[in-house]
């Protein structure tokens, strides 16, 4: 049975696809939350002071062992989380294939940029430029990602994927966003997306209340998408 061999926190806002994706690793690894390893979810409009403590400049997720903090990069939490339970591996044995999988992790962190400017967009025109831009960068994505990342259907889960299921499980909670016409510029990758968002592990990996969440976290950026989308 996996098992951690030490006291394992992550902390973070309960909407950080980061966070996201560190748990979506333990979980595939056949860990549970609350049982094998603790997420420490804090109020991104009134940050806490334990926040700070483990984290001087608020950076999240961070990752706390045994007490002590021990990074706040995403990547590195999730390749250490990776490594620490060793089965099943998710990244790909090959060389290779293991750095195109690390550069389509990376380019899961580029289309959440261009999310959080769809998200916190204030005006009507703002969000207009920034859904423009956010599809455009899409396209850009699927057109320089290898074809094999997409064709291989039976391919194994990968950490890749653990960042994707957060960027998605965003993208695609709002149906009126999902269903936009745009979603035809990066077929690929929106079938990707789908069945990555259908994932029964991405989906328990959420936070709870999401919906909740999802309304405090556009109260405080008085954001325009839930005006044009969410209704």
């Amino acid at each position: 049975m996996n098992k951690l061999q030490n006291s394992t926190t992550l902390m973070s806002h309960p909407l950080c696809p980061h966070n996201q994706r560190a748990v979506i690793t333990l979980m595939k690894k056949g860990l549970q939350r609350d049982q094998d390893f603790a997420v420490d979810y804090v109020d991104l409009a009134n940050l806490p002071e334990r926040l700070f403590r483990v984290s001087p400049k608020g950076q999240m997720p961070v990752l706390i062992i045994d007490d002590q903090p021990v990074s706040t990069d995403a990547m590195r939490i999730a390749e250490y989380l990776n490594e620490e339970i060793a089965q099943p591996n998710l990244y790909p044995v090959k060389p290779l294939a293991k750095l195109a999988h690390r550069e389509f992790l990376a380019k899961a962190d580029a289309a959440l940029n261009l999310m959080r400017d769809v998200y916190t967009a204030k005006t009507s025109d703002a969000l207009d430029e920034a859904t423009e831009k956010y599809f455009a960068g899409l396209k850009e994505i699927q057109g320089s990602t290898p074809a094999a990342i997409f064709e291989n259907a039976s391919r194994e889960f990968s950490l890749a994927d653990a960042a994707w299921g957060g960027f998605f499980s965003l993208a695609f909670y709002f149906d009126n966003f999902r269903r936009l016409a745009a979603w035809e510029n990066a077929p690929k990758l929106h079938a990707y997306g789908k069945k990555l968002y259908a994932d029964e592990t991405v989906q328990n990996s959420r936070c709870p209340n999401y919906n909740a969440e999802f309304t405090h976290f556009f109260g405080i950026f008085d954001s325009e998408f839930p005006r044009r989308f969410s209704t």
